[in-house]
């Protein structure tokens, strides 16, 4: 269940949101600093 919740929210499978979810909501800005700590998809 809790995978189907992540996924509704446009995050993936550890909670971190996705690129595509980051640029719709108009935080492009936290994507190299994300790509710093974690492994974006």
């Amino acid at each position: 269940m809790l995978s189907w919740y992540y996924e509704l929210r446009g995050w993936d499978e550890r909670g971190i949101p996705r690129k595509d979810t980051l640029r719709h909501l108009g935080l492009d800005f936290v994507i190299p600093q994300l790509e710093s700590r974690v492994n974006l998809n």
